[in-house]
């Protein structure tokens, strides 16, 4: 498939463009022009994957040519040189220009997916949501009827995906009450989905102050009473270990921990294990990998 170079994408508005992507489009021209294949580098987050896919129709790249990847899982092949990685935030516009046009296309659900997509954790997930934007903007309103294609398959999927870890953040994250009597929570998935249940938490728990805190992900929500929202914000390393470690449980929460855990040793399976009765019901209704950190678990 050919470039599809949208007008919105038009090389003639690159002087829209901030000097880091300014910097990456001129990059990306010199690199083609000496018949280079080339791997644009991108960080997990929505803004840095459609920043970079919007840097493509400005610089006029065919599919041929290029490949998306995920900073931390990029692996280069002989003939490959990385470009990137761009972080979208000072070129937002960009963003919202590209997620209005493919939404003028494919309609409504357009950024519930692409947000749910975007935040999944795996390696081959820019080059799928690359690969989905192109046919999209190339086949205009048909693309919608595309659902057997290849690219629309696996874009789909990452978003179930994401959709799915969504589901299980708001089933699963588990708030302790600290001393001070804010509620705080620490949560790790398989896709970076705090900022996208964060009005979730901040509707059920509107008169609390709390936070909670992805370590994978170095994101954390943190939470006002009497607020409609969550500030989301980037943790550098120093700024998540001190979130991590700066409040103390309170006494009434001890008590609570262990009321719960001597209800569930009353009502459970004793000796509940893998040649147990209900062991596979757990597991069924979750996943072992959310099981760390379950007080009714501790000795």
């Amino acid at each position: 498939m050919k470039s599809t170079n949208s007008d919105c994408f038009k090389s003639s508005y690159s002087h829209e463009l901030s000097e880091e992507a300014q910097r990456l489009v001129a990059t990306i021209n010199y690199n083609i022009s000496r018949q280079q294949h080339i791997v644009l580098v991108c960080k997990p987050s929505l803004e840095s994957i459609l920043a970079t896919v919007a840097l493509t129709y400005y610089a006029q790249l065919h599919g041929q040519h290029v490949r998306l990847s995920l900073e931390k899982d990029c692996q280069l092949q002989l003939d490959e040189v990385s470009i990137g990685p761009l972080d979208g935030l000072q070129d937002l516009h960009l963003v919202k220009r590209l997620i209005t046009q493919v939404q003028r296309f494919y309609g409504h659900p357009t950024q519930r997916l692409l947000a749910y997509a975007c935040s999944y954790d795996d390696p081959a997930m820019p080059q799928a949501v690359y690969e989905w934007i192109r046919i999209v903007l190339h086949y205009k309103e048909q693309s919608q009827t595309l659902l057997a294609a290849a690219q629309t398959e696996a874009f789909l999927t990452y978003a179930r995906r994401g959709c799915n870890e969504c589901e299980h953040a708001r089933q699963f994250i588990r708030m302790s009450k600290m001393e001070d009597g804010s509620y705080f929570a620490r949560f790790s998935c398989k896709a970076n989905v705090l900022p996208l249940v964060a009005s979730y938490f901040a509707r059920r728990l509107r008169t609390e102050n709390f936070a909670i805190v992805d370590p994978i992900h170095g994101v954390a929500i943190i939470h006002t009473a009497g607020k409609t929202h969550c500030s989301v914000i980037l943790l550098d390393e120093a700024l998540l270990q001190e979130l991590l470690h700066a409040k103390q449980i309170s006494n009434e929460e001890h008590y609570i921990r262990s009321l719960w855990k001597t209800f569930y040793k009353k009502v459970g399976f004793s000796e509940r294990n893998k040649v147990e009765r209900g062991y596979d019901l757990r597991t069924h209704w979750m996943a072992k990998r959310f099981w760390n950190g379950l007080h009714e678990l501790e000795p």
